[in-house]
């Protein structure tokens, strides 16, 4: 994506939430060597490719980089700092 170009992926959920999200790509069932290629003949079109290529680029500027995640974290292990821990039972 980062590269400008449409991202194949497998229908493993994650990935394929990603490409159709930003739509930067197709996803095909992975135990479908069929599905794989009929996807592959897709890409044979450059501006399907150049299209899929933009929007994933655009969604690795905007979306998908360290600077976004870094703030997520920070911002995640802020909030763990200042939660209370559980109350502790005395012990019998």
């Amino acid at each position: 994506m980062a590269c400008a170009r449409p991202a194949l992926v497998s229908d493993a959920a994650p990935m394929r939430r990603i490409v159709r999200e930003e739509k930067c790509g197709l996803d095909y069932r992975s135990d479908d060597p069929d599905d794989l290629v009929r996807k592959l003949v897709i890409l044979e079109d450059g501006a399907m490719r150049t299209r899929l290529g933009d929007h994933g680029y655009k969604a690795v500027v905007e979306r998908y980089n360290w600077e976004r995640d870094a703030a997520r974290l920070v911002a995640a292990i802020g909030a763990v700092g200042t939660m209370t821990p559980p109350a502790r039972k005395a012990p019998s």
